[in-house]
């Protein structure tokens, strides 16, 4: 079996909705250009498969993500790691754009993250039948911040960590995003400390 993009767990043979393809493919485009994207792109071999022709709402193997990631760290000299979170930084305006209502009830990550279970499992599957989601899990630990849990078969915690970070970019409230255990290291989950580092504002209840 291949691994996954994170580098060191496995993929199982699932398939991803097109969007992600989607906001890979911008990220890198607006990063480091078409031809770039191109020559990754053409480079990868996935099968049957035409990642031009990706759309959105379509299901596409797992394995082809992996491959064309894993195929941009190498062709960009970038360690997959920090790809994969700059792809979440750069994915999060992205989405708060095409998708505004589930961002705009909210004025601070700390609210938008304590429901986030709830839109993937719900309003995502709304708009993606089919999708198979990631589980969130909050345990809100008060002003100093809170404890973000995020289970996955494909282990993307990069990306997520980069999504996150992307939150207090997109509400303007400024935090620190630390992941301390790993499915990737023998835990059940990953985890992710994040801090909000507010000076004098209000903080989301």
């Amino acid at each position: 079996m291949q691994e996954n993009a994170t580098g060191t767990g496995k993929v199982n043979g699932g398939n991803m909705k097109g969007i992600i393809f989607n906001l890979l493919e911008d990220f890198i485009v607006s990063r480091h250009g078409e031809e770039i994207y191109e020559d990754i792109v053409e480079t990868c071999d996935t099968g049957e498969l035409d990642p031009f022709e990706i759309v959105s709402p379509g299901s596409y193997p797992d394995e082809v993500f992996d491959v064309i990631v894993r195929n941009a760290a190498k062709k960009t000299a970038t360690p997959l790691p920090a790809l994969l979170k700059e792809m979440g930084r750069h994915a999060l305006p992205k989405l708060a754009k095409r998708y505004p209502h589930f961002f705009t009830p909210y004025t601070h990550p700390r609210d938008f993250l304590k429901t986030a279970s709830m839109i993937h499992h719900v309003e995502v599957k709304k708009l993606y039948q089919g999708a198979e989601v990631p589980k969130f899990f909050v345990d809100d630990k008060g002003p100093e911040g809170l404890a973000l849990t995020y289970k996955s078969r494909r282990h993307l915690c990069h990306l997520v960590e980069g999504l996150v970070d992307g939150l207090g970019t997109h509400y303007h409230v400024p935090l620190s995003v630390e992941q301390v255990e790993c499915v990737l290291t023998g835990h059940d989950a990953c985890t992710f400390n994040v801090q909000f580092l507010e000076h004098g504002t209000r903080q989301g209840q």
